[in-house]
Order: structure tokens, then C-alpha cells, then sequence
């Protein structure tokens, strides 16, 4: 499984490795690969920056937090209008042809044009020698449309945006991971988990999750219980106060 995210290099190594993918990892939506501690650069952020700077002259945008560790992108936070907003900036400054914008739904990005999520996938399928042919690709945002649409397989959850929806070759019924197993179980790649079911899953590294059982070779221990407390005693009884006896002068 390879994870392609429009989100920074930190951010998806972190995911991937709690979710416990164990192919290459694809950040700022193809701009980078982590492939077995190696770290590939595939597209040159000149082109990004240069339409920045023509931006920020006539839309001044703050960039994303997350852009201090972006290294071949712009991102913008996607509020109301920043799409608009950014676009016509380049237009006005003759640099839409210059550059590639993508949404997020979270994010608005600026990027070579070559740059895509779908090339960075291809290099990554790549280096684990499978064809994009070969790959089933799942998706929710607008910039995930290269990436489905270069597959053989492309999938949009239930909660896709609507531009998604019209490139995939199937939207699935659910939204978000649920969407994810019904393509999983629709293409064969594998079924979705029983109910209730907790069997010997394991998380990232085959690290034991909350689920694991002790495997069925030697009946479990019986849970020990603890030893009954004592009696509280009662105090002894203290004696009575004796009288002062006064004599009588």
C-alpha cells in the first residue's frame, strides 16, 4: 500500500507509520517520495515560488502553517474565496500558465506544472515494481484526480468532491474509510473486517494492537484474584478516667 497525500513529508511519514503502510510514502502531492529512509525530490519549487511572489502582490495570502517544512510547493489555507482568489491573481499577473493550482478542500496549492500527484505515484509504484496499471487508486479531493485517473482503477469515496466523482471509474457508497473497504471488497484487494471480530491484527512494525489475543496453543492463565482483606479489629477499650479523690482540708 502507498499513501499520497498532498500534506507535508513529517506529517505523512507519521501517518503511514501509525496506519503501518509498508510501501513508498508520497508527500506534497507527488513532490516528494520516502522510499526505505530515502527521501526523492521529484519537482523543482522555482516555479511555485516565482508564482507566490506575483500573488502575494495582488491577493496577500498567508502561506500554511505546514509550509515551513514544505520543500516543492505553495500552500495557502482554503478559506472562502482563496481559490478565486489566487487564480486571479496569477491571471492578472500572466502567470496561469506558469504554474499548476490544485485544491484540497483544506488547502490551495501552487506547483510546478509538471508536478502532480499522479507522477509522484508513478515513480513511487516504481521502485516496488508495479505498473500504475496495475494499482487501484482511492480518493476524496480534486487533487487526487491525476492520481485516479492515471490508474488502472480509480475510486472516489463517498464523500468525494464532485470533481472527483466525474473522474472516478466507481464512487463508492461510503464516506471516508468505509468508502475504502467497499472498494477494497469491490476489486478483490481484500474484505472488510468482521464485527466484533479481533483476531491477531497487528499496527505498524507487527507491534501487538489492543485487539491481540494470545494465541490459541495453551489455555490462558486464570486471572488472579486478590488475597481478601483482614478483619479490621477494634480498637481495645480504653479505661474508664479514674476520679480525682480531694481531700477534705
Amino acid at each position: 500500500m502507498v499513501l499520497a497525500t498532498g500534506n507535508v513529508l513529517p506529517i505523512a511519514y507519521a501517518l503511514a507509520y501509525l496506519i503501518g503502510t509498508s510501501g513508498p510514502v508520497v508527500a506534497e502531492n507527488g513532490g516528494l517520495i520516502l522510499h526505505r529512509g530515502r527521501v526523492t525530490r521529484v519537482s523543482d519549487p522555482r516555479a511555485a515560488l516565482r508564482a507566490h511572489a506575483a500573488v502575494q502582490r495582488r491577493y496577500p495570502a498567508a502561506r500554511l502553517f505546514t509550509d515551513r517544512w514544505r520543500v516543492t510547493e505553495v500552500a495557502y489555507p482554503e478559506l472562502p474565496g482563496t481559490l478565486a482568489g489566487v487564480r486571479r491573481a496569477l491571471a492578472d499577473a500572466g502567470a496561469a500558465s506558469t504554474v499548476r493550482v490544485e485544491r484540497t478542500g483544506f488547502a490551495v496549492h501552487l506547483m510546478d506544472p509538471h508536478h502532480s500527484k499522479f507522477e509522484g505515484v508513478r515513480r513511487a509504484l516504481a521502485l516496488i515494481g508495479v505498473a500504475p496499471a496495475d494499482a487501484l487508486a482511492v480518493g476524496d479531493s480534486d487533487n487526487d484526480r491525476s492520481m485516479i485517473v492515471g490508474c488502472g482503477v480509480g475510486v472516489a469515496v463517498g464523500d468525494a468532491s464532485e470533481g472527483l466523482k466525474q473522474g472516478a471509474d466507481f464512487v463508492a457508497r461510503g464516506r471516508g474509510g468505509a468508502g475504502l473497504w467497499e472498494a477494497f471488497a469491490r476489486y478483490g484487494v481484500a474484505a472488510p473486517p468482521r464485527a466484533g471480530a479481533t483476531g491477531a491484527a497487528r499496527g505498524a512494525r507487527g507491534r501487538p494492537t489492543r485487539g491481540w489475543r494470545r494465541p490459541s496453543g495453551r489455555a490462558p492463565r486464570p486471572p488472579r484474584r486478590a488475597p481478601a482483606r483482614a478483619a479490621r479489629r477494634a480498637p481495645p477499650a480504653r479505661p474508664a478516667a479514674r476520679r480525682r479523690r480531694t481531700r477534705r482540708s
